[in-house]
C-alpha cells in the first residue's frame, strides 16, 4: 500500500473532515519519523507513519474536538504506536 492521503483515510477514517493539507504535513511527519533505514520500506514503516500521523493529528486542535485525547495527554494510537516503536528495535538490522 502507498503512504498517502486517501489510504490514511481508509484506515483512519475518524480523520475524514480533517483537511488534506493537515493530513498531508502529518503524514510528512511520520515519515521523518519512521527512517527507511530504521523500519525498512515495508508494511511496518506504512503502519509506524500511519499511527505516527494519527496520534499527531489526534493532538491538533481540530483532533482534540474528537476526543481522541485522554485527560493525560494520551492518545488511543498511542499503545499501537509504542508497540510498533518496539518491534521495530530489538535485533540485529542490515543497513
Amino acid at each position: 500500500m502507498a503512504i498517502d492521503v486517501p489510504t490514511f483515510r481508509q484506515r483512519f477514517p475518524e480523520f475524514d473532515k480533517a483537511p488534506d493539507t493537515l493530513v498531508e504535513a502529518k503524514l510528512e511527519e511520520g515519515k521523518r519519523s519512521c527512517r527507511t533505514k530504521a523500519w525498512g520500506d515495508g508494511a511496518e514503516r506504512e503502519d509506524g507513519v500511519f499511527f505516527t500521523a494519527a496520534r499527531l493529528l489526534a493532538l491538533s486542535p481540530q483532533g482534540r474536538s474528537l476526543r481522541l485525547v485522554s485527560e493525560d495527554g494520551s492518545t488511543i494510537y498511542d499503545e499501537t504506536l509504542r508497540r510498533l516503536q518496539r518491534a521495530m528495535s530489538y535485533g540485529f538490522r542490515l543497513i
